[in-house]
């Protein structure tokens, strides 16, 4: 398994090289783990953090589904999965897969932060649905410290504080703007 890793690796090179993404390569390299590799779940979550990058979350919906399948237990492939459902602003599918790792303790990689992540999107979902007490719900249980968010529906940066201020206004942050 160690030469999946690596090959895991260096798939992330070139989609995460900031200055110059090389999605093409990345892809093709994601896609020959995928092959050699067709029972292990993560080679389908990778493949869809190469399409999440290229911004075509669709595919990495289908990619991490994938990955789901044969691997139900594990919270980062349901984090992936929501964070392309709300990119994809298919904002009630973003609910469904954070709730379920936020209470499910039984998943696999269910750590602080990420239960923090799942919390974040599933606050930002609920306020481009108009949910605002159910916001305020997890807002208040699971929001502590002063995090910055960038995220595609809603333009700008978002902070705890803004949260607050959006909740207590009942603004639905996805027209709400800077």
């Amino acid at each position: 398994m160690e030469h999946f890793w690596n090959k895991r690796d260096n798939i992330s090179k070139y989609y995460l090289n900031i200055n110059n993404p090389d999605y093409d390569k990345a892809l093709t390299l994601a896609f020959q783990l995928l092959e050699e590799y067709p029972d292990v779940a993560q080679a389908y979550s990778e493949l869809a953090s190469v399409y999440h990058m290229m911004k075509d979350y669709d595919k990495a919906i289908e990619y991490e589904t994938k990955a789901i399948e044969l691997e139900p237990n594990n919270a980062s492939f349901y984090h992936s999965r929501a964070d392309s459902y709300f990119r994809n602003e298919d904002f009630y599918n973003a609910i469904d897969n954070s709730l379920h790792v936020i209470y499910n303790e039984d998943l696999k990689f269910r750590t602080e932060c990420l239960s923090w992540a799942y919390s974040y999107n599933l606050i930002l979902a609920y306020l481009c649905t108009n949910q605002f007490d159910l916001a305020k719900e997890i807002f208040d249980e699971h929001i502590d410290d002063d995090y910055v968010y960038y995220t595609k529906p809603i333009k700008g940066r978002i902070t705890k504080q803004r949260l607050k201020n959006c909740i207590d206004n009942r603004i639905n942050i996805l027209y709400d703007g800077v």
